[in-house]
């Protein structure tokens, strides 16, 4: 999906208030947070979900689904993209 003509010249300022309203809600909501109590955003950051997690005693750290081997996904999906590409030729060679 594209734009329309008549607003691409502002994207430019639209991406700018959008990273601006991002860190300045940011800050806002952090500042907040301890008058929601559990239910407001960590405090504080760490490197990985478990470390933030540690640091924020209100931070509530939810179960994640395992890794993923990101080659062998890959390899799958070019091998399943293969054999779809010789299926499709072999059919186009038959008609």
């Amino acid at each position: 999906m594209t734009l329309p003509a008549w607003l691409r010249p502002w994207w430019p300022a639209f991406k700018r208030a959008h990273l601006l309203l991002s860190r300045l809600g940011g800050v806002v909501f952090r500042a907040m947070s301890p008058l929601w109590g559990r239910r407001g955003v960590p405090t504080r950051a760490g490197v990985t979900s478990v470390r933030t997690a540690q640091q924020d005693p209100a931070a509530t750290l939810h179960a994640a689904a395992p890794a993923v081997d990101i080659e062998q996904l890959t390899d799958q999906v070019l091998r399943s993209m293969d054999q779809r590409v010789i299926a499709a030729r072999e059919r186009l060679g038959k008609r």
